[in-house]
């Protein structure tokens, strides 16, 4: 499967609502560090920040599903597996992988469906083409 792999140096444990008072990941980590995997892959794309502010476009997520299988600890170290499960006309659905560096044991999933925004006129915009070109290599 291509896979867009992500390492995880950019977690900052002290950012608060990451950890429960017993040190478990709560759901907001899940989701801030794979929203946070997804724009190394949005870079590799042409929708990265750069991009999307010269072009006035943006990545709207319009659905996000976390499934966690094994929690993490406060101190473990994770990567990020960066795939895409669908392409639209205005939109793709990509799939977040996050792996234990350890033991390369999946910790959770997280799925979203992201659509592209015109953000002069606020509303969706197809999928530019040089930008679906790139999509391809990780598609599953």
């Amino acid at each position: 499967m291509p896979t867009r792999p992500v390492a995880g140096d950019f977690i900052d444990p002290s950012e608060e609502g990451l950890f429960d008072q017993d040190g478990l990941a709560t759901g907001f980590f899940y989701y801030r560090q794979c929203d946070l995997a997804s724009d190394v892959f949005f870079d590799d794309i042409g929708m990265g920040v750069r991009e999307r502010h010269a072009l006035q476009r943006s990545n709207f997520a319009a659905t996000a599903s976390l499934e966690i299988f094994n929690p993490v600890r406060h101190g473990e170290s994770v990567t990020f597996d960066v795939s895409v499960i669908r392409v639209g006309t205005k939109s793709m659905t990509y799939r977040i992988r996050m792996n234990s560096v350890g033991d390369g044991a999946l910790r959770a999933v997280v799925e979203s469906v992201g659509v592209c925004m015109d953000m002069a006129a606020g509303r969706p915009m197809a999928l530019p083409d040089e930008v679906k070109a790139r999509i391809q290599a990780y598609l599953e």
